[in-house]
């Protein structure tokens, strides 16, 4: 199992150090870099269209403290766990973990089954409004699947630090945390492009309704999109070159 050690909200992992955003190391998330027809994103989130539909319990709000709890829960005793995030869990076991995300009473070392903690982080995610990569961005985030290799990254990358602060610490700790995740493959069975065929769906969301065969290369791209992130996990959430989406 892999050796882990703490320092705030951070993982070490021996097959490779895979550090948890710290305060003072994070990408910086700020709508500054916004182009003239993204200004509509330095509102209130609470102005975005709600994608909830006939979800009638309201969303617990984005929140890296909780993503940590979950996701700590989940690397330190269950890394090896075969289909994590692909497995079902008990729905009504799930939906009462999810529910608990907003309160505080929430105690996940109460949970004994991997696949209930899995689906309940992914259905917060799925159902957070506005959502985690907000809509405005989501075709600029597809595009980059057209790119090559730099100008995928710099497109990633400028993606990213457009996303709302805490959107963008918890988009960062969910990719590295499939990093871990995918560091024991072997183990587990979830490979990169496993995690983008399960996770597309849940991070990257479209208004647009679209018919059968047009959401099946619409999902595609999303799993080639998380898979891509993945891989280029360390260059895309280093410092760099960035992309001028006003020339777009």
């Amino acid at each position: 199992s892999p050796t882990r050690g703490r320092t705030g909200t951070r993982t070490l992992v021996s097959s490779g150090e895979i550090p948890r955003p710290e305060a003072s190391k994070r990408m910086s998330f700020h709508s500054g870099l916004l182009p003239p027809f993204f200004k509509s994103f330095s509102k209130s989130q609470d102005e975005f269209p709600s994608s909830r539909n006939k979800e009638t319990e309201p969303p617990v709000p984005l929140s890296l403290e909780i993503f940590m709890t979950v996701a700590d829960r989940i690397e330190s005793e269950y890394l090896l766990t075969e289909g994590l995030y692909r497995v079902s869990g008990n729905q009504d076991e799930v939906r009462a973990l999810k529910r608990a995300f907003g309160s505080k009473e929430l105690n996940v070392n109460q949970v004994d089954n991997p696949h209930v903690l899995c689906c309940a982080l992914k259905l917060w995610l799925r159902e957070s409004s506005p959502p985690l990569v907000p809509y405005e961005l989501y075709s600029y985030f597809l595009e980059s699947t057209e790119m090559e290799s730099e100008a995928m990254v710099r497109r990633l990358r400028t993606c990213i630090k457009l996303l709302p602060k805490t959107n963008g610490w918890v988009f960062e700790s969910l990719i590295k945390h499939m990093n871990v995740i995918i560091s024991k493959s072997d183990s587990n069975k979830m490979t990169s492009n496993n995690l983008g065929v399960v996770m597309g769906p849940t991070i990257f969301r479209s208004l647009v309704e679209l018919d059968n065969f047009a959401l099946l290369t619409e999902n595609d791209k999303k799993r080639e999109l998380v898979e891509n992130i993945i891989e280029k996990c360390e260059e895309i959430f280093a410092e760099g070159e960035l992309e001028d989406l006003e020339k777009l």
